[in-house]
């Protein structure tokens, strides 16, 4: 990528990842703060290992490898029929309390000497 070229990432967002309904209710399955892979709770009963990482990770490494963080997104739109159920790993009652995504758009300001 050329200086001065833009760059947009979006993936699912660090808590949404981390938080699962069971029992009736919305819990934390792991510790936030944790950043190791894991066995990925959507893709079951296909494994799947996903390296979670925080927020900060995310846009560390960004920053440190030349980009000027221009914008974060994580808004959430809702469609006007609910066709989810608590279990869906997208469910709209899951979206209301912890975003489900983010996007970030960055600006490379410099190459990375690495």
């Amino acid at each position: 990528m050329k200086p001065g070229g833009t760059f947009i990432f979006s993936w699912e967002h660090p808590i949404h990842s981390r938080v699962i309904y069971d029992q009736d209710q919305l819990q934390f399955a792991h510790s936030y703060h944790e950043e190791a892979p894991k066995l990925h709770e959507a893709w079951k009963p296909t494994p799947a290992v996903f390296n979670f990482r925080r927020m900060s990770t995310f846009i560390n490494e960004l920053i440190a490898a030349g980009f000027q963080i221009e914008k974060l997104v994580e808004d959430v739109e809702f469609p006007n029929e609910d066709t989810s159920t608590p279990h869906s790993w997208y469910s709209k009652s899951k979206a209301e309390r912890y975003p489900s995504t983010f996007i970030i758009k960055c600006k490379l300001v410099q190459e990375n000497q690495d």
